[in-house]
């Protein structure tokens, strides 16, 4: 099984209120809020709960990119 990746290991600076952009292999393109950055989980406004290994797979996406909210 493999283990979960952590904030602090792929977007440690990822906070409350960011956007997650990025385009799928398939051409959709997605928006995600972020409402929460724990250790182990993204909480997005809409949809589930995302881990950092799949924001690590996301990063992959060429026009992958956070946002930040200062």
């Amino acid at each position: 099984m493999p283990r979960f990746l952590t904030k602090e290991e792929v977007a440690p600076n990822l906070k409350a209120g960011d956007l997650i952009e990025y385009r799928t292999s398939k051409g959709y393109k997605q928006n995600l809020i972020v409402t929460q950055a724990t250790k182990k989980f993204i909480y997005q406004f809409f949809g589930e709960r995302m881990t950092y290994n799949e924001l690590k797979e996301y990063m992959n996406y060429p026009d992958f990119k956070i946002i930040s909210n200062n």
